[in-house]
């Protein structure tokens, strides 16, 4: 499909940075009391700056405006084009509240006035 497309507007989107790798810029990875950006992030793994991170391993979070999102456990770390590529192990969301072993009941209707 992309060869029936002009060639600028190709040119154009393929340099336009992704959402995601915007919204990545957005990401913070938490390492103890550390704090860095993340560069990238895709569905296996992120990258940081090499030159600023030690190698990782282990358990880190990932978070976005100040709200944690995800508890990620990673077990390899490479280094490429000065960018420290890690991949997850297991990556899981943070939840805001506690779970319920119970069932909630359903919200009751107010009660209505009948109509004149």
């Amino acid at each position: 499909m992309m060869e029936t497309l002009p060639e600028t507007y190709v040119r154009t989107t393929a340099a336009h940075p992704s959402r995601r790798s915007r919204d990545a810029a957005r990401c913070l990875l938490h390492v103890g009391s550390e704090t860095h950006a993340v560069l990238r992030l895709w569905e296996d793994g992120f990258a940081v700056d090499a030159g600023l991170v030690p190698r990782l391993r282990g358990a880190v979070e990932i978070s976005r405006a100040g709200r944690d999102l995800w508890t990620c456990l990673i077990v390899a770390s490479r280094v490429e084009d000065g960018m420290l590529l890690c991949e997850f192990k297991r990556i899981s969301p943070v939840h805001t509240e506690a779970p319920v072993d119970y069932v909630r009941p359903a919200a009751a209707e107010a009660p209505r006035l009948p109509r004149a």
